[in-house]
């Protein structure tokens, strides 16, 4: 049974217009589910949003099956005047969200494009990376260490890629903060730490100062420095 809390997040002035655009948001703690929050909070978005333990196995009962066949989070159902879509796989959710908000997605062809290029060079050659790598080390027996740490290794190699763009733009894929910068900080977030990161100044920079952001601060319960 998947559980669902009470987490909505309305603005009380749009209580009617959330009748007619109701939105549920599937996720779990996972860097992608992360990435579609900070997109939603960023956004505006009223939204419900409803826990997936995938520990659980919430991700494979039936109830969740009928919204996502593939069994994977994060997911979104959005209902808009009595219709209803339904969205996974991040990147295709944080375009959607950002067209349908109008926010985080330049409408200029290069500019967009430049978006979108970062947006899956993060999610399909790193964000896939640092999870098989704690897949190899955590989630098998026998763990694959010698394995993981290559990914691991790959994925943070990427990393200098963007920390040079850094060197001549304020964000990720240029002056303008994007859906690109929510899929990244997630997984920058939880590495920030190590060695390899903090190495790359203009990315620990980038890093501070989403770290600002009032999305950023609710989700991760940070500190903010004044």
């Amino acid at each position: 049974m998947i559980k669902r809390y009470n987490e909505f997040y309305v603005n009380e002035n749009r209580l009617q217009v959330l009748l007619l655009r109701m939105l549920k948001f599937y996720t779990y703690k996972t860097i992608n589910g992360e990435a579609v929050e900070l997109a939603l909070i960023e956004m505006g978005i009223d939204h419900q949003k409803v826990n997936v333990d995938l520990f659980a196995g919430e991700q494979r009962s039936a109830e969740f099956l009928k919204i996502n066949p593939s069994g994977r989070i994060p997911c979104i159902e959005h209902e808009v005047n009595g219709d209803t879509t339904t969205v996974s796989q991040t990147g295709a959710i944080l375009i959607y969200l950002a067209e349908f908000s109008g926010k985080f997605l330049p409408k200029d062809t290069a500019k967009k494009a430049k978006v979108l290029e970062y947006l899956f060079f993060q999610l399909t050659d790193i964000s896939i990376n640092v999870f098989n790598n704690f897949y190899l080390k955590s989630l098998i027996k026998p763990p694959h260490a010698e394995a993981a740490e290559v990914l691991k290794d790959r994925a943070l190699s990427f990393y200098q890629v963007f920390n040079e763009r850094l060197q001549h733009h304020k964000y990720i894929a240029g002056n303008d903060i994007s859906i690109a910068d929510f899929a990244t900080f997630p997984v920058v977030h939880r590495l920030i730490d190590s060695e390899d990161i903090q190495k790359l100044e203009k990315l620990v920079q980038w890093h501070q100062t989403l770290c600002q952001r009032a999305s950023i601060v609710s989700i991760y319960q940070l500190t903010t420095k004044s």
